[in-house]
């Protein structure tokens, strides 16, 4: 799944919840888009992990979907310092 690392450790969720929040504000709202964002801080970093929600046809639209729109959100917000690390 998609890992944001973020060079800080004290990235708070309301934090995170704004940076989405702001993202994903214009963009147009589906029934059963679901994403699940991890949080992580090992070693003075902070590693966000993105995974999809859903059954079947859901799981496959999510994964394509929605969990790449929030890693472009997430990857794109000055605010957070993230950096992309990639898939793992």
């Amino acid at each position: 799944m998609p890992t944001i690392t973020v060079p800080r450790t004290d990235l708070s969720t309301e934090e995170l919840v704004t940076v989405l929040r702001d993202g994903l504000w214009s963009a147009p709202a589906t029934t059963g888009v679901q994403a699940q964002v991890t949080i992580t801080s090992p070693g003075g970093q902070t590693k966000l992990r993105i995974h999809p929600s859903g059954i079947t046809v859901t799981l496959v639209l999510n994964t394509f979907g929605i969990v790449r729109t929030v890693r472009e959100v997430l990857a794109s917000r000055p605010s957070a310092a993230p950096q992309w690390v990639g898939r793992r």
